[in-house]
């Protein structure tokens, strides 16, 4: 037996074993593996660095993690095991030294992909960082890696802000940092505010490095101040440390600034308004702060002046009984002790302005071009842009117009806006206003503008727009489908600019995402009273695109579409069809019934010989004859012919067959005569001829 050993007073042998149990290497005892310590951020980390620990042992330790906080942190711990021993391992995870609580199972998700278990932490939180462990057992073997997860994000507040001194204008501050949480911070950023508004808070100006721990801070006259503390790192800033209770309080002086941004408005008549931007609270600097407005007409020396005691108030409007004079003013700052030490600029303005005196003269089209659908010229004398002619600041010319049916309340305003660059237009102005409604007849008026108020408007124009295309027809839709056919439907566009003379239609095929050659179908539909056409000749199951356009006489409008796919199925097959029987009241018809599809249905339809329209009778569903009262139908002579139609709508018709009225004519002897003659005909119908020119839908119908 080799040289004993000791651990903690027992005498250890080699071979590793003692009384028959099996002893481990160093970093293991009693089967669990021991840990050195490393560091991130500033925490102890563990990586385990065991060798095989009887029949289980974890060959991929974890890794340390650093997320962001909301993001998802994933450990992995791949576990080595005797095959005859996978059944018997369990994998379980802790979290600095417990195992994880059952309440965080929404967030954690374990996941066993072979020999690799994962723990995955969805929207990480800050009080997830700490040292997991991965625990792999097989009976009384264990083996076990831990890993460190930081979680980055915002500091925590400082800590300890103290007040260190108050003098004058002067205040001493002092903090400790806060919890870093996983990113170095950056700086910190002191705010204040004053007993008037404490929910207001200020950025100080300064921004102080992380190297700073105290600070000297100037503050404005006439304040009680409040402090607190923000700290910042690369993920943001923290909430606002907690404020002392200690304020510092400054004494009054003069206010150091005027307002700005000190301007007129010109919108009131017979008015001078005077405008600026209220000062700030920090900037009174003492008590009973107002204002102090001055005025006088330029090149005039008196100044007359008015107070505004409200703070928060940013104009004064001033009584003229001028029209836009030119002013020269001033905004003053102003407390108990005194006006602002920075002295008031003068600045320029105007009172306000009023209606143009002049309008425009020679309004009329413009001989240069002719008029558009949708687009008309025109021309006009320009006007005296004098301030005296203009009582205000030229602005530009207001062209009106309105449909003649509809009235003036209905009308369109275009202002037209001369820039400074352009106010070198020459004697004539030229415009052209385009999205005119097109075959209308008009009226339009121009008058000149300034920037608040529009002068007299010019004499009446009347002029008519031509003809254009028309817009696209509106709710193109699919009123029904089969096999082989598809019912379309729309509304007239809503702008047929001009008299609308029908419809046009075509079709793509669709394969995927790749359209076919658009196919016209004819013939096209002339009346445009026709909403509907029932398309037929289509490919079971397959794709299409179907487009409308509207039409004048200067051509199609904008197309609208609709994409379908035909059902799958067959079409009934052409029902073969015979008159069987003949009387003096009745035709009767028969036919064979398609026994290929189901749910199939007949119509007869039947006409007066050389007419268009068709009449019908009701459909048969449960049998194969039909019977036409000759009371019911033209006593002319007659064609007929059987449609078969199936559940979806798809129909097929038969051969036409002409029924002919005997033309003979008797008087009532010869009536007897034929009526006891057994020579005589059986019925004043006749079947003409039976070879007969066959009959098929045409591929377009149309719908009212």
């Amino acid at each position: 037996m080799s040289l004993p050993h000791s651990l903690f007073g027992l005498h250890l042998y080699e071979p590793h074993s003692l009384f028959g149990l099996p002893l481990y290497e160093p970093h293991s005892l009693f089967g669990l593996p021991l840990y050195e310590p490393h560091s991130l951020f500033g925490l102890p980390l563990y990586e385990s660095h065991s060798r095989f620990a009887g029949n289980v042992r974890i060959s991929e330790q974890l890794r340390n993690v650093v997320v962001e906080e909301g993001e998802r942190a994933k450990f992995v711990c791949k576990v080595d095991v005797h095959h005859l021993d996978e059944e018997r391992l369990a994998v379980t995870w802790k979290v600095n030294g417990q195992y994880l609580s059952p309440e965080d199972s929404g967030r954690l998700i374990h996941k066993e992909e072979g020999s690799r278990f994962a723990l995955i932490i969805k929207k990480t939180k800050l009080s997830d960082t700490g040292v997991y462990s991965c625990i792999a057992s097989v009976g009384l073997d264990t083996d076990m890696s831990s890993a460190h997860l930081q979680i980055k994000s915002a500091p925590d507040p400082p800590i300890n802000v103290k007040v260190t001194s108050c003098h004058g204008n002067s205040a001493g501050l002092s903090w400790d940092e806060g919890n870093s949480n996983g990113a170095e911070i950056q700086g910190y950023t002191i705010q204040f505010n004053t007993s008037d508004h404490p929910d207001l808070w200020y950025d100080y100006d300064e921004q102080f490095d992380s190297s700073f721990r105290a600070a000297t801070l100037q503050l404005y006259p006439y304040g009680s101040y409040s402090f607190r503390v923000k700290a910042r790192n690369a993920m943001g800033s923290s909430k606002p440390s907690a404020t002392p209770s200690r304020m510092c309080t400054t004494p009054p002086d003069r206010p150091d600034r005027n307002p700005s941004n000190v301007r007129t408005r010109t919108d009131t008549k017979k008015t001078l308004v005077v405008e600026w931007t209220p000062m700030s609270r920090l900037y009174f600097h003492g008590p009973r702060f107002r204002y102090q407005v001055k005025w006088r007409l330029k090149g005039t020396f008196t100044w007359d002046s008015a107070y505004v005691t409200d703070p928060n108030q940013g104009f004064l409007d001033i009584e003229t009984n001028d029209v836009y004079n030119v002013y020269e003013i001033q905004v003053k700052a102003e407390n108990s002790m005194g006006e602002a030490h920075q002295p008031a600029f003068i600045y320029l303005g105007h009172s306000g302005e009023s209606e143009p005196l002049v309008a425009p003269s020679n309004f009329s089209l413009n001989p240069e071009y002719h008029i558009e659908p949708h687009t008309a010229h025109f021309i006009w004398d320009a006007v005296d842009t004098a301030t005296e002619q203009i009582c205000g600041k030229f602005k530009g010319y207001k062209l009106r117009y309105w449909k003649s049916s509809e009235g003036w309340n209905k009308k369109k305003e275009v202002e037209i806006v001369i820039g400074d660059e352009l106010r070198t237009h020459g004697p004539r102005i030229k415009v052209a206003l385009s999205d005119l409604p097109a075959y209308t007849a008009l009226r339009a008026q121009v008058a000149v503008m300034n920037a608040h108020y529009t002068g007299p408007f010019s004499e009446l124009l009347d002029f008519f727009t031509p003809e254009g295309v028309p817009s696209a027809v509106r709710d193109l839709r699919v009123h029904a489908f089969g096999v082989a056919y598809v019912l379309l439907k729309w509304k007239p566009p809503q702008h047929p600019n001009g008299i609308l003379l029908g419809y046009d239609i075509a079709y793509q095929q669709v394969s995927g995402l790749e359209l076919g050659p658009i196919r016209p179908l004819m013939p096209h539909i002339n009346d445009p009273l026709t909403l509907g056409a029932r398309i037929t000749g289509l490919q079971s199951g397959h794709r299409y695109r179907f487009i409308v356009w509207a039409r004048t006489k200067q051509g199609r409008g904008e197309p609208s579409f609709n994409d379908m796919i035909t059902a799958k199925g067959q079409i009934p097959n052409p029902p073969k069809v015979q008159v069987s029987e003949l009387s003096n009241s009745s035709v009767n018809i028969t036919w064979m019934s398609d026994q290929a599809s189901r749910d199939v249905k007949y119509l007869v339809e039947y006409r007066q010989s050389g007419h268009q329209d068709w009449h019908n009778t009701d459909y048969v569903y449960d049998k194969s004859w039909l019977m036409l009262d000759k009371s019911n139908v033209p006593v002319a002579d007659l064609e007929v012919r059987l449609v078969a139609s199936n559940r979806m709508g798809d129909t097929a018709t038969s051969k036409t067959i002409a029924v002919a009225k005997s033309l003979h004519t008797a008087n009532k002897t010869d009536k007897k005569k034929v009526k006891n003659s057994s020579s005589a005909c059986s019925s004043n119908f006749l079947l003409v001829a039976l070879a007969l020119v066959p009959f098929s839908l045409s591929n377009l119908v149309f719908l009212r």
